[in-house]
């Protein structure tokens, strides 16, 4: 029952959007055939309630939060909603972070869930 409840939290603020776009940003071509199979999924779920939503898995050989930024300002997006995690110093100051990316410099909006 929680799990359910968990789920169904962001629907109405999907369903207020006038398109969805669902999009994994990968690093290689044998996980971006994975990610295609996961985003095809998430949106034939939501079309399922009612959400207009499309899918996209996007090969990125450079930053993941620039490439991404590029996404949502071509296709007008006002907000960007993702899941939020952090990784270890190290490899935050290295890789720098998606997350990060999105909280200091992001063209839209971003609401985040960890």
């Amino acid at each position: 029952m929680l799990k359910q409840e968990r789920q169904s939290r962001p629907l109405p603020l999907l369903k207020s959007a006038q398109d969805v776009m669902i999009v994994e940003i990968t690093s290689d071509e044998r996980e971006n055939e994975i990610a295609t199979r996961r985003v095809v999924d998430v949106a034939k779920w939501l079309r399922q309630h009612n959400i207009a939503a499309s899918a996209s898995a996007e090969l990125c050989a450079g930053d993941a939060g620039d490439y991404l930024d590029a996404i949502a300002v071509e296709n007008g997006a006002d907000i960007i909603v993702a899941g939020a995690y952090g990784n270890g110093r190290l490899r935050e100051w290295a890789f720098c972070g998606v997350t990060r990316h999105l909280l200091q410099q992001g063209p839209a909006c971003a609401l985040l869930m960890h």
